[in-house]
């Protein structure tokens, strides 16, 4: 036995406004053309929590209402162009460019807390630490045992993510004090007080493009088609974001640059005998964000059409044999396995060969 979900009598269904602004336009002789629009699509009266309901009331679940808005503006642009030379080359080619961004301008969130939804957030905003470098030994001291531990006088308290198991000494991960207070921590992780968080990223592209270029001369016809991403953050965990993430895994060629007390300026920290997680201070932090822009080769195709008299030999109607490539390379900084899916299974790269026939 339970108490019901309240449910609002007024909650309607959310409403969706867009301004649209934009002309498409043709040039050359129709050879050239280009579209262009800009927009701005509001989200109003969107499902968001109603006010929290006093004790006496028998429920302490806010019910949803209509008080929510998000708003998004972007641009979609593009390109085309087709000519027929003298030479009998055929071109066709079509480029596109388009970008968003979406703002939540309307929510009840009293507490603004930085990792739910709230008035002024950017969707797909990443929080988390910043980092500034990995400890060195003059920022650290030893005990008489021989143990190393930060010095407080010299550097920030980190004792927020130690445990009894690890502390911090050098070749770990330094983090930024930004609120200047002697410690690194999250503070209330709301908007008024999110300690030494801040904005490190967001995970929606930015700048999104493609294009194709496709091309016959006489019975010979050649098309490809790119794709790619002007800008993208990923929050990359487990093994390609922390190397040695889980015990037995293998590190990546590019994490091998590691502290070592002959490698003081090395890109990764120490590497420990029993892998603890707080060796790299906290998982939400600008170490583990990469940078996952990329330009991605994703068909291209090679066909030849038998001419007319070796159809008619035949006694058919069409013939053309061709050669498919699908997601040849892709030219990307990103450590990963694949920067638009992260880290699942990247795209499988393949190879196509067949015979078209009609009788």
């Amino acid at each position: 036995i339970g108490i019901p979900s309240v449910v609002s009598p007024s909650l309607t269904w959310e409403r969706v406004t867009t301004i649209d602004l934009g002309f498409d336009a043709r040039f050359f002789n129709n050879e050239l053309g280009v579209s262009f629009d800009w927009y701005q699509r509001t989200t109003s009266d969107m499902h968001s929590p109603g006010e929290t309901l006093p004790s006496t009331f028998g429920s302490t679940t806010m019910p949803k209402v209509n008080s929510g808005e998000l708003q998004g503006r972007g641009f979609e642009l593009s390109i085309d162009y087709n000519k027929r030379f003298a030479c009998g080359l055929g071109l066709t080619a079509r480029a596109t460019l388009s970008k968003i961004r979406e703002k939540i301008t309307k929510y009840n969130n009293p507490n603004k807390n930085i990792y739910g939804n709230y008035e002024g957030k950017i969707i797909g905003e990443i929080w988390g630490y910043e980092t500034d470098r990995l400890f060195q030994y003059e920022d650290c001291y030893q005990d008489a045992d021989g143990k190393w531990f930060i010095d407080t006088n010299k550097v920030p308290s980190q004792a927020l993510y130690e445990t009894g198991a690890f502390k911090y000494g050098p070749g770990d991960v330094k983090y930024k004090d930004l609120d200047g207070n002697g410690e690194i921590t999250y503070g209330e992780q709301t908007l008024e007080d999110h300690g030494d968080l801040k904005r490190i990223g967001n995970t929606l592209p930015n700048f999104e493009y493609g294009f194709s270029v496709a091309l016959t001369y006489k019975d010979f016809d050649f098309s490809t088609f790119f794709q790619g991403i002007g800008s993208r953050d990923v929050w990359a965990v487990g093994q390609t974001g922390i190397p040695g993430f889980m015990p037995g895994e293998g590190w990546l060629e590019h994490q091998m640059d590691y502290w070592t007390p002959e490698n003081t300026d090395a890109e990764f920290p120490r590497v420990l005998a029993g892998f603890d997680y707080n060796h790299y201070g906290a998982s939400s932090m600008d170490f583990s964000v990469q940078k996952a822009s990329f330009l991605r080769l994703s068909a291209l195709t090679l066909a030849y059409t038998f001419p007319t008299k070796v159809i008619n030999a035949l006694k058919l109607a069409n013939l053309r044999v061709y050669a498919t490539g699908s997601n040849l390379f892709c030219l990307t900084n990103y450590n990963g396995y694949d920067p638009e899916t992260g880290d699942w299974y990247p795209p499988t790269r393949m190879y196509t060969f067949g015979l078209n026939l009609a009788f």
